[in-house]
């Protein structure tokens, strides 16, 4: 089991935060439209556990019903983690407000993007990361959920 290369060419075609801030039209979004709504929502508990929530779906199911799969995991996670921080960040713009927070999760949401697909034979619903990564080709950042997870909807920045 390996990092999909297709996908990491996916990632470095991304124009990042090139559409931050600015209106849009992606169907099941709420913009937020300062950069103070976007920190508070982007350093939220809230958004941190919708991220954590589907994050721990995958590993839940791929644990309980993919168990020799699963035990690729961490491999897997440190070899993503070598690709998102040598190739994919120094390509991610600087913007207003906590850069440290900004970047962190970028990060969260790639590795876990770049696990999601490595592992999607093995899952059988829709597939949170690789949305968020919709949101990011389209130049804009996730930053928070409103409403109860899964329904509600992704706010953007």
């Amino acid at each position: 089991m390996n990092i999909n290369q297709a996908s990491i060419e996916k990632l470095l075609r991304i124009n990042w935060l090139s559409n931050a801030g600015k209106d849009s039209s992606i169907p099941n979004t709420i913009r937020v439209k300062n950069i103070n709504a976007f920190q508070l929502n982007l350093e939220s508990e809230e958004w941190e556990s919708v991220t954590l929530e589907a994050r721990n779906n995958i590993t839940g199911l791929l644990s309980k019903k993919h168990v020799n799969a699963f035990l690729e995991w961490n491999k897997l996670a440190d070899a993503a983690a070598v690709i998102v921080e040598s190739k994919i960040v120094p390509q991610i713009p600087l913007i207003g407000g906590n850069q440290k927070a900004l970047l962190n999760n970028i990060k969260w949401d790639l590795l876990n993007y770049l696990l999601e697909d490595a592992y999607s034979p093995f899952l059988n619903k829709s597939l949170f990361f690789m949305n968020l990564i919709s949101i990011y080709e389209q130049g804009h950042m996730p930053c928070g959920w409103a409403g109860p997870w899964p329904q509600g909807e992704l706010i953007i920045y």
